[in-house]
């Protein structure tokens, strides 16, 4: 490993045990989240996601190995819930309440509603 000049940890490199193809995908996860995100002692689990993220890929248009992509996209699913992959498991719920993520456009603050809102009533109107 090469130190980073700013001092922070570097990346997590890829283990040689790895085929290029899941050296390749090893590689895009690290690059894709922040330096800081995994460790060393994440390697093992992020082999296994990139094991199952492969095998998915591999069985997901053969529908006689529906039961293996199944198997893998379970595993997957799993592996990124505790690699912090997955959306859900990066934000805190209560910063993304605050953002307002989620709305559907039918949940309106008091103070969002205008004339045109349906249900709005105005004491003064009539």
């Amino acid at each position: 490993m090469v130190p980073n000049i700013n001092g922070e940890a570097p990346r997590i490199v890829a283990p040689s045990t790895l085929t290029p193809r899941e050296k390749k995908v090893f590689n895009e996860i690290v690059a894709a989240c922040s330096p800081q995100h995994f460790r060393t002692s994440d390697i093992p689990l992020l082999q296994s996601y990139v094991t199952a993220t492969l095998t998915a890929r591999a069985t997901a248009n053969k529908p006689k190995m529906f039961a293996v992509f199944e198997k893998a996209a379970r595993l997957q699913k799993s592996l990124a819930t505790s690699l912090r992959l997955a959306p859900s498991t990066r934000s805190d719920p209560k910063t993304v309440a605050r953002d307002g993520a989620g709305r559907d456009g039918l949940v309106h603050s008091p103070w969002d509603q205008s004339p045109n809102y349906v249900g709005y009533e105005d004491d003064d109107a009539a």
